[in-house]
């Protein structure tokens, strides 16, 4: 088609204008996702009483920014259900281990810092711990949702993640104490976007991660990484869901 064929719009639009409104439509896209699975975490975690409906609720985030990085997008309120009730009992196996372990140290860790000075060294231990168990959490969801494991395993495994990648956990450490300070300077994102937000990053890191892990396997990457069979990571791509 010639120049003299097209819109006059299209033909004085410059290519940085429509790549500029491209990336601007997509951050839209994904802000209001993030808004959407805060609102389903929510209402799911308390139609499961809180308690048996996180891990869940958890899982079914992780799945739907899955189904969306692989172009299998629909509805996304639907898939969040749907998932939601098949894993409620698997999810709660495989990460209410991981919920109630954090706990324990969250309120642990209250306790030594109420108790003062005197409990220095046990109150910086029981922070040591929960950093490593939170960002184990970080990995928990989209590994459940990647990989076709024992549910005993996958603790196991995303510990040994968390351990054997230092950097992409740190990244992940990260995104959690970013989306929590900012949750803390403005409250008002807590039931709109701060609980979707963190496990729609969580999640898109922690698949980047896989897919790099295992194009390394496959001999595609020159990423002198650790032998994961060595680590016990999960390597056999037939392991994947």
């Amino acid at each position: 088609m010639s120049e003299k064929a097209l819109p006059h719009s299209v033909v004085d639009a410059p290519p940085s204008t429509e790549h500029w409104t491209l990336r601007l439509n997509a951050a839209c896209s994904v802000i209001a996702t993030m808004a959407l699975l805060n609102v389903c975490w929510l209402a799911f975690s308390l139609l499961g009483g809180v308690v048996l409906g996180v891990a869940p609720a958890s899982v079914a985030v992780a799945h739907c920014v899955r189904e969306r990085g692989l172009g299998r997008s629909g509805n996304t309120v639907a898939t969040f259900a749907r998932t939601w009730r098949r894993e409620l009992v698997g999810a709660n196996l495989a990460l209410l281990p991981q919920l109630l372990v954090l706990v324990a140290l969250g309120w642990n860790y209250l306790a030594f810092s109420a108790a003062g000075p005197s409990a220095s060294a046990p109150r910086l231990a029981t922070l040591a711990g929960l950093l490593l168990v939170a960002t184990v959490g970080c990995w928990l969801p989209a590994c459940y949702v990647h990989y076709d494991l024992p549910r005993r395993r996958f603790l196991l495994t995303a510990l040994r993640f968390t351990l054997a990648r230092p950097v992409p956990s740190l990244l992940q450490l990260f995104v959690l104490a970013a989306v929590g300070y900012t949750s803390y300077r403005l409250p008002a994102l807590v039931p709109f976007l701060s609980v979707g937000a963190r496990l729609y990053l969580a999640t898109w890191l922690a698949l980047r991660f896989f897919a790099e892990n295992e194009d390394r396997l496959a001999g595609t990457s020159d990423d002198p990484a650790p032998d994961d069979r060595a680590l016990g990571l999960p390597t056999d791509p037939l392991r994947m869901r």
